[in-house]
């Protein structure tokens, strides 16, 4: 049974590193990092664009949730982490 993963050799990273490095840039740069995979389909790349589009949604969710704490202390302790 293949599970239709492909092995990460140098040359698919060595292709693949800027995209990931825009990634992590802002919410902006997964979008930009997202569209600019979408020729080449680079499996480095797009495990980072996954890993750096879960992280904003995390931190926007629970940036949400603590949010919703009427203390200004709560609120601007996370957003400073």
């Amino acid at each position: 049974m293949k599970l239709g993963l492909k092995i990460m050799n140098t040359q698919n990273v060595n292709d693949g590193k800027t995209i990931a490095i825009i990634s992590y840039i802002t919410i902006i740069g997964t979008i930009i990092a997202f569209i600019m995979n979408q020729d080449k389909r680079n499996t480095f790349a797009s495990f980072h664009i996954r890993q750096a589009l879960g992280l904003w949604l995390t931190f926007f969710a629970l940036g949400y949730i603590i949010g919703g704490f009427d203390s200004w202390l709560v609120t601007l302790g996370w957003y400073n982490f």
